[in-house]
């Protein structure tokens, strides 16, 4: 028995587009100049976006009669030879004038066309309405003005804050030593030294706040002089003794190849990037030795390259946290409960490095300790010094 075919619903017709509908109607402009810029055709999509007719333009203008004047220069000097070298132009920013004068910001593609000899024949161009991409840039920059002047001024805000609580803290501070120099029974002795302990602390949280607010609002910079590197470095370590025998830890240091008795560079920020590393072996270290190291390498008759590091045996740090580290705030919230502070001395640290043209690296293992060190191109003379003596 033949079976029967059922005729389904027929289906829509499809309305035929043309070639001439797709570019006259296309959602961006279209047109076609000879090799000199005379506009040859355009669709009706650059036409509605600009309010000219057909016959203001074609055979009549130039493609760069259509740009104000800062865009003819650029036309000329830049988008018709590098379009001639190299056949093609990419993401051309420019603005062509509309008949009410106002100005449409225009991305532009163009190809050029040669013929059989290879001379140019024809220009391609592509028109996209960049009205919508220049809104939002303009919103970008004016958000990130606003942020930039709220980062000023809360740096300012800090630098204030900051300030006023470091006036009653440093009498505090002088008031604790005056005490120490008295005669005090075992319970007084024992109230000074927590307050000791107290007010260093909250004074080293308060220089903390108040570097990271100058890096903040960008007003961190290097005071280049000739100093003793040596003594520097002597500094630097003895500053750590007392705290690292009262903990009981060993405190090593090591000086290994030519190391200069003077360089150039910023002392004082070199020096707080040291004693910051190493108080903070010392605080994650419970047993074992805290060691500063300090390497030398010539890099030619007026420079040499330091490389300054620091390694524990302490508590070291998680693989996955080593990528930001150096992040303000990155200390976990388990570590600040069990040693306290606020994790802005390595942000700080690595700051300071970055401003001497180095970089603050870090070598660890959970459980089995830390080595950190970056390595500082130094001069051996203060030339700028010597011109002005």
């Amino acid at each position: 028995m033949a079976e029967r075919l059922v005729d389904g619903p027929s289906e829509p017709e499809v309305p035929v587009e043309t070639a001439e509908d797709l570019y006259e109607n296309a959602p961006c402009g279209y047109m076609s100049t000879l090799p000199g810029g005379l506009i040859v055709r355009a669709n009706r999509t650059f036409f509605l976006w600009t309010g000219y007719q057909s016959d203001q333009v074609v055979g009549r203008r130039r493609f760069s009669d259509l740009l104000p004047p800062s865009g003819r220069i650029y036309y000329e000097t830049h988008y018709a030879p590098l379009l001639l070298m190299q056949g093609s132009v990419r993401e051309i920013a420019l603005e062509v004038i509309c008949t009410d004068q106002s100005r449409l910001p225009v991305l532009i593609n163009a190809t050029l066309a040669r013929d059989a000899q290879g001379q140019p024949q024809l220009i391609r161009i592509t028109v996209f309405n960049a009205t919508a991409r220049r809104k939002y840039e303009q919103e970008l920059l004016r958000e990130r003005r606003r942020a930039e002047q709220a980062t000023q001024e809360k740096a300012r805000f800090i630098a204030m804050v900051s300030h006023e609580i470091r006036s009653p803290l440093s009498a505090i501070v002088a008031v604790r030593q005056m005490l120490e120099k008295t005669d005090l029974s075992p319970r007084q002795d024992q109230l000074v030294r927590m307050l000791k302990s107290s007010s260093e602390s909250l004074l080293g949280l308060v220089n903390n706040v108040l570097d990271f607010g100058r890096f903040e609002g960008g007003h961190e910079v290097l005071e280049l002089h000739r100093f003793d590197l040596q003594a520097l470095v002597s500094a630097s370590f003895e500053t750590m003794r007392a705290r690292a025998e009262l903990k009981g830890i060993a405190l090593e240091q090591t000086i290994t190849g030519e190391v200069p008795q003077c360089v150039v560079g910023d002392a004082l920020k070199i020096h707080q990037v040291l004693t910051n590393l190493l108080s903070n072996a010392l605080k994650f270290t419970e047993r074992g030795v805290v060691r500063l190291s300090v390497h030398c390498e010539p890099t030619g008759a007026e420079s040499v390259a330091i490389t300054f590091s620091v390694s524990d045996t302490g508590i070291g740090i998680a693989s996955d946290r080593l990528n930001s580290i150096f992040e303000e705030y990155a200390q976990g919230a388990e570590v600040r409960s069990r040693y306290g502070g606020t994790g802005l001395g390595l942000a700080i640290s690595s700051g300071l490095v970055k401003l001497h043209g180095g970089e603050l690296c870090v070598q660890s293992e959970l459980g089995r300790g830390s080595t950190f060190r970056f390595t500082l191109h130094l001069k051996l003379q203060d030339l700028s010094a010597e011109g002005g003596s």
